[in-house]
């Protein structure tokens, strides 16, 4: 064996860029590699994972599928130990979903109409049991050595029977039971036996719980016993997680007092930095807990996904009196825009990061009143922001929106990082033109980052109110620290302005352009690029072969520029030749 794999800095610089397949041949190559690639190994479980771990737990060699022995339990406690994260994905059929014949031959609730087409449907299957009679025997011949299909759900049931038994072996070795877990993921468990099963991965060690609680409009019967589940696992997560950072609660808790008291005592006694909750959950009394928190720093707020029609009107609006969250940062709020407004009545605090993404789902129809108090209660809660991500999805039937609807953001001087993004299935197009992006540059003077996203096609026409050479300019006169630039669409045309007399930027500025207009002169537009940004980096699609020759004439002129200050550098200085060439190799190396 080469002696590199001796080295334990080596073997873990090798096992960190192995995927999981190779790592498991690392493993037998060495003790030292088996003692750096299990653990990699078994860090990360879903489903199928913990699945396999349990598996090590049992002997099937024997007949017996639930047989533990003592070499068995001393595998299972040597790999648990690794294990850091958890997904629980667990999706199985309810007992009362299955389908039940009706033996006492009773007839539908329904009443007359579904017993006609039951009796209809009788006297057709009756026909076509006669037509398949001929044929009953040689498909028999042939479904003799077919296999039947795996039963998953049978497989998922297995899991969860050895998950129980394993629990209660290890009720009293909690040392060895997911010791070292800090991630736990438990996304919809639609049966309160496996709510209850998969509490018990609720260690002390954890530090990231995320718990997705099946919505009201699910078939399952959420019922008394089921709230009591659900607050007993969020008791359970207050009186044993010590050092718990982030908690994502979404789903659907309304109407449930019990589980609110559970949340806002558990939020009471942890030290949570990052808090994600749904809409329903976000009360009165839970964001007033949370507000109050001195180590929150980031909250986001996710409406629920794409419902029944009908069921919006069932869940209560987010709280109604506003709170000043203390050391909150970061607001990621997301979903349809009456709950992004409601949400940013209610929160109040010294934001330095802002994102909001509009959806489509909106039952109402979007008006161009609820877009202007959209940005006119960012600037007026918030500003002192640096950075700000807002993205709209409209749907057929809403208003457009227009650029002017943004003013009011101009007014949050310290922005650094602008990024704003309009989806428009509608068909509803964005008009951004030289006087709008510099009036942006007037007012974000300390702007790094500009990019801005609109409904725009090649050859469209409205091609005058498109950002031109001037706008650049702008950005450069105003704006000296910007370092990326994207545009949905860009045109070079007539003459080109003139370059600001003050001193060129030395960082690089990266422009990117989604859908650039033709291109009538590369070579100018490639030396006002340069003389205007030295070190500019062009991109744009690679369909456009005079834009595309723009951005090698960009690169050529950027290298010249680079050589000459190279040579221009050595030239000033009083040094023979032989000191001029070991300088320039130096800097080169």
């Amino acid at each position: 064996m080469h002696r590199v794999w001796g080295i334990p800095e080596m073997v873990h610089l090798i096992a960190n860029h192995t995927d999981k397949g190779s790592l498991h041949g690392l493993c037998l190559t060495s003790k030292l590699c088996f003692t750096v690639a299990a653990p990699l190994i078994w860090r990360d479980l879903d489903d199928q994972g913990i699945e396999y771990l349990l598996n090590l737990l049992f002997d099937d060699v024997i007949g017996s599928a639930n047989i533990i022995l003592a070499s068995t339990y001393a595998r299972f406690a040597l790999y648990a130990p690794f294990v850091q994260s958890l997904e629980i994905q667990w999706d199985l059929k309810p007992p009362y979903c299955e389908d039940e014949e009706d033996d006492d031959g009773n007839e539908d609730e329904d009443g007359d109409e579904d017993g006609a087409e039951d009796q209809d449907g009788d006297e057709q299957e009756d026909r076509n049991e006669e037509e398949e009679d001929d044929d009953v025997d040689d498909e028999d011949d042939e479904d003799e050595d077919a296999e039947e299909p795996e039963d998953d759900e049978g497989d998922d049931d297995a899991v969860i029977e050895r998950l129980r038994i394993a629990v209660g072996l290890f009720a009293s070795h909690k040392d060895v039971w997911f010791p070292n877990l800090r991630k736990l993921s438990i996304c919809k468990p639609n049966r309160l036996d496996v709510l209850m099963l998969v509490a018990n991965f609720i260690v002390p060690s954890l530090q990231d719980i995320s718990l997705d609680i099946p919505r009201a409009n699910s078939p399952l019967e959420i019922g008394l016993a089921w709230s009591f589940a659900v607050e007993s696992l969020l008791r359970q997560i207050g009186n044993s997680v010590q050092c718990l950072g982030t908690l994502s609660l979404t789903g659907d808790m309304s109407n449930e007092p019990r589980c609110e008291r559970s949340l806002v005592a558990l939020l009471s006694g942890s030290r949570l930095t990052n808090f994600c909750c749904s809409p329903a959950i976000l009360t009165q009394h839970v964001a007033r807990q949370a507000a109050s928190l001195y180590s929150l720093v980031e909250l986001t707020v996710d409406d629920v996904p794409a419902l029944p029609q009908g069921f919006y009107d069932r869940i209560p609006s987010i709280c109604s009196q506003s709170q000043n969250f203390l050391s909150l940062q970061r607001l990621r709020v997301s979903g349809r825009l009456f709950v992004v407004l409601d949400l940013l009545h209610i929160v109040k605090a010294e934001l330095s990061s802002l994102q909001i993404n509009i959806s489509s789902r909106e039952p109402k129809r979007m008006t161009k009143v609820q877009y202007q108090e959209l940005f006119s209660l960012v600037a007026q809660h918030f500003l002192n922001l640096d950075d700000i991500t807002i993205e709209i999805h409209d749907r057929p039937g809403d208003e457009a929106l227009l650029l002017s609807h943004t003013y009011p953001l101009h007014r949050c001087r310290l922005l650094v990082n602008v990024f704003f993004k309009y989806h428009s299935p509608a068909g509803h197009g964005l008009q951004v033109c030289d006087a709008d992006i510099k009036q942006m540059a007037k007012s974000w003077p300390s702007l790094r980052s500009l990019r801005l996203y609109w409904p725009y096609q090649r050859g469209a026409g409205g091609r005058s109110e498109l950002p031109s050479a001037k706008c650049l300019v702008d950005l450069r006169a105003h704006c000296p620290e910007l370092r990326r630039l994207r545009l949905s669409s860009f045109r070079f045309e007539g003459k080109f302005p003139a370059v600001p007399s003050t001193s060129a930027p030395q960082h690089s500025v990266y422009l990117w352009v989604q859908s650039p207009e033709e291109l009538p002169d590369v070579d100018g537009a490639a030396i006002f690029l340069n003389l205007l940004w030295p070190r500019v980096q062009l991109s744009c699609p690679s369909d456009m072969s005079r834009w595309n020759k723009l951005v090698d004439s960009v690169k050529l002129l950027r290298r010249y520029c680079h050589s000459r200050e190279r040579v221009e550098e050595i030239a000033g200085r009083n040094e023979s030749p032989p000191r001029l060439v070991h300088a320039v190799t130096a800097k080169r190396g």
